[in-house]
């Protein structure tokens, strides 16, 4: 059963008689998965409420009304927001189309990156299809509203406040609210009246971007996912029409409304293609090195662990055999693949790559995967004698790329072994999440190095994406500041420059690409503000022997994702997960599970459904 609430309550509803009530704030992809896992779990009569100030299923992010030049960066054959595969009977809680069967029903195959809005649109069939098909004893409202506060109302329940007066009380709070949105003060700010404006913090389909005029020069601050967005949007999204020419290679055919647009970064390079997909939507991958048993042990002895020296050299092990495993299988022995494989066994523990290596040498291997350093920065320490010349070394690297993506994630060595970097998030999650290491292997070694390399190497756009990009860089439509780049104000105006390329671009605006990292108390809306103050949450401390630091994560239980308030105690009956526990878990922006498999996405939801719903049934009601 479903309603939905718009009349305004200016007292908290009265609640007696009812067995239970459980608020779902944020109902993107981790809160409708919250509210699937309830429908699956509960077996007593509950009430199930679903805010959220846009469409109830999609959120924010994914929302149905924006433009179809927006694409995952997944391949739909690789996402459900079901918790299980499809079967004979209805989609339901539990059991469901993977995207790719959505969008291509009838056995179809859908070969591509759906649009976001597509994805959006999926969602809210998901949430409908668990809604239509929920027990009796199980009642679930959606309010399309922005909730502001939640308060503790007595010991035992909170009452919740939404912008448009609601207040209503819950025995249960489960906090799912996804990507921040920046304090306006963040989101345009003028840094003299009359100068250049800067548009920041926000996703790319809701960003202003008609404020940008034909012909004029901007910067995009930032080349990673995001980027990709906000150049489709000002290219494909005013006119702009792609077509392949007479050599074969893709053409850009202007509209006249684009602006001149300038890609700045610190390595100077566009976030890579992923490999063009060759795997199942249900594959998994299965460590052979950098185990997720591996992991915990090294933990087990119940000290902190140094990322780099004891992590980061499994991680590149796991790379390696990847690697060197495709080259075997592609070469002049096939056959041999199996006995390379049984030889991982016998590997130095002190140097598992290098020791690896010396047994592919055997095989025939002679080339290793590159270091992630040099993959990500593959610039660093050189000097162009002019824009050309830097443009042209470009080109060339993200052709070589495309090459290399173009022949797939299984059949070409480098591909396959970065594709298999992104597998073992779950090992590193094992290891890393919850202060599994030192503070300042964290902070530096893990944060400051690893992740932004792995982040740009294993994260990418689809094959086309990069495509595309060469030929907006060949029509003059879009071009790259340099390694190193920076804004700099130049007299009265804004300039971009690289210490390695001669010469800067004059721009007059500015558009901040970058995905906003999360921090609680720094948003728009007053809840996390709010619930710092009242100290029903607490900032996650990474705390070690010599030293602690503080996170922007609100801090919760591993074992509950229950909330642990500003006392150190858990706060009965508030739930979190997902962003805003960013810094505490590492990697929660991920928005879907995959199909068939049993992902961490669809853990942590039953997690938190179980717990609230073990709340639930304790209260003890009039």
């Amino acid at each position: 059963m479903s309603t939905t609430q718009t009349a305004v309550a200016t007292v908290p509803d009265d609640v007696s008689g009812q067995r239970g009530r459980i608020a779902v704030v944020g109902a993107g992809p981790r809160g409708i998965s919250v509210v699937e896992q309830l429908i699956m779990h509960a077996d007593e009569s509950v009430r199930i409420d679903v805010y959220d100030s846009r469409l109830v299923g999609a959120g924010r992010i994914w929302h149905p009304e924006q433009s179809k030049h927006l694409l995952m960066n997944t391949h739909a054959g690789e996402v459900s927001i079901f918790a299980g595969p499809m079967d004979d009977g209805p989609a339901r809680a539990g059991a469901g189309p993977s995207l790719q069967q959505w969008l291509v029903p009838d056995d179809g195959v859908y070969s591509g990156y759906a649009p976001r809005a597509d994805y959006g649109r999926y969602l809210r069939f998901a949430f409908d299809s668990f809604v239509e098909n929920a027990p009796d004893f199980v009642e679930i409202t959606e309010h399309h509203d922005t909730v502001v506060a939640v308060r503790r109302h007595g010991e035992n329940a909170f009452t919740l406040r939404t912008r448009s007066g609601h207040v209503r009380v819950y025995d249960a709070v489960v906090l799912a609210t996804g990507h921040p949105q920046p304090k306006a003060a963040d989101f345009i700010s003028t840094r003299k009246p009359g100068s250049t404006r800067i548009l920041s913090g926000d996703s790319a389909a809701d960003l202003p971007l008609d404020e940008i005029k034909p012909g004029q020069a901007i910067a995009t601050m930032g080349m990673g996912l995001a980027f990709h967005d906000v150049v489709a949007l000002l290219t494909q999204g005013r006119g702009g029409l792609f077509r392949t020419g007479s050599d074969g290679a893709l053409e850009y055919a202007p509209s006249g409304e684009e602006p001149v647009i300038t890609g700045v970064s610190r390595s100077g390079l566009p976030i890579p293609s992923r490999g063009r997909n060759q795997k199942p939507g249900d594959f998994r991958f299965t460590p052979r090195l950098c185990t997720v048993e591996r992991m915990r042990a090294l933990r087990a002895c119940g000290r902190q662990v140094d990322f780099t020296r004891e992590v980061g050299p499994w991680i590149r092990a796991e790379a390696a055999v990847t690697f060197c495993l495709t080259t075997i299988a592609l070469g002049s022995q096939p056959a041999r693949a199996g006995e390379f494989i049984d030889r991982l066994g016998g590997i130095d523990e002190s140097d598992p790559a290098e020791s690896l290596y010396r047994i592919a040498a055997e095989f025939g291997v002679r080339e290793r995967f590159p270091s992630m350093k040099s993959l990500a920065r593959p610039f660093e320490g050189m000097q162009f004698s002019s824009r050309g010349q830097w443009m042209d070394a470009l080109a060339a690297h993200l052709q070589a790329d495309l090459d290399h993506a173009r022949e797939g994630n299984v059949t070409n060595p480098l591909k396959a072994a970065l594709d298999t970097l992104r597998d073992l998030r779950p090992s590193i999650r094992a290891v890393v999440d919850n202060g599994g290491l030192t503070p300042d292997s964290h902070e530096h070694g893990f944060l400051g190095e690893f992740v932004p390399q792995y982040s740009l190497l294993v994260a990418g756009p689809p094959p086309r994406r990069i495509e595309e990009l060469l030929a907006l860089m060949r029509a003059r439509v879009v071009s790259m500041a340099g390694p190193q780049a920076r804004i700099v104000e130049d007299g009265h105006e804004l300039a971009v420059q690289s210490p390695a390329v001669p010469g800067s671009v004059t721009i007059e605006r500015v558009i901040d690409a970058r995905i906003p990292r999360y921090e609680a108390g720094r948003c728009s809306s007053p809840l996390f503000p709010q619930l710092l103050a009242d100290g029903l949450v607490r900032r996650f401390r990474h705390v070690g022997a010599e030293v602690s630091t503080e996170t922007g994560a609100c801090e919760t239980d591993p074992d509950t994702a229950g909330a642990i308030g500003a006392d150190g105690t858990p706060v009965r009956g508030l739930f979190l997960l997902g962003i805003p526990t960013e810094r505490q878990r590492w990697f929660t922006q991920i928005g879907n599970g995959r199909p068939g498999v049993r992902s961490g996405f669809t853990v942590d939801a039953e997690r938190v459904a179980r717990s609230a719903l073990a709340t639930v049934a304790k209260v003890v009601r009039p």
